[in-house]
């Protein structure tokens, strides 16, 4: 009888010795894992600053939108315009026109829009006009002097773009400039903090 309690006892030992083992296993493994994070990632891409030229000015082409904003980041429009053509040395069809006093004459067509009130004074201020431009030959003098009488009187005045634009209007016409240079940048000083430029010409 006391051998097999003995035996027993042995065995009751023996099966607690292995569950305490196995327990000492599993919270060892729970202790040392690590929590594995699903994987994400951003569909959002961040906005692209658009391209300048070493004088700070956004650069477009024939035919690219160019304008204010609303508001930063809006898809609205306080002003939208394109240049949709430049001309070098164009035919003038008035009967005014003469020779430029630079040499050449530049003509640009011009398509522009406006937002109704009160967005266009929020973000605009005042009426706009297409006679802030400034030429930089291709050498990279910048032109003194961009309009002449030759400039104003090469199309007749129904052809050119208003003097003046304000809220809910839409024009269009050309700006003639009178330039030393066949080739060339041409920048319009806007609003809103920005300006443009457009390449005209072959350099050499």
């Amino acid at each position: 009888m006391k051998k097999n309690t003995l035996i027993f006892a042995t065995l009751v030992s023996a099966v607690l010795t292995l569950s305490a083992c196995g327990d000492s296993s599993s919270e060892g493994t729970e202790l040392t894992s690590t929590p594995v994070e699903p994987a994400t990632s951003s569909t959002t891409a961040s906005p692209t600053d658009p391209v300048r030229s070493p004088r700070g000015n956004i650069i477009k082409t024939v035919g690219q939108p160019a304008g204010v904003r609303i508001q930063e980041g809006s898809d609205e429009w306080a002003l939208k315009f394109t240049v949709t053509d430049i001309q070098v040395d164009p035919v003038c069809t008035s009967v005014h026109s003469m020779p430029g006093d630079n040499g050449h004459l530049i003509a640009l067509s011009i398509e522009a829009t406006t937002a109704p009130e009160p967005q266009y004074s929020t973000a605009m201020g005042s009426p706009i006009s297409f006679d802030s431009w400034k030429v930089i030959a291709s050498n990279g003098t910048t032109v003194n002097t961009t309009f002449s009488q030759a400039s104003v009187s090469c199309f007749e005045g129904t052809e050119m773009i208003p003097n003046s634009i304000g809220a809910g209007e839409k024009a269009v016409g050309r700006v003639v400039l009178d330039v030393p240079d066949t080739a060339g940048t041409l920048v319009y000083m806007g609003y809103g903090g920005d300006g443009w430029e457009w390449e005209y010409g072959t350099k050499k």
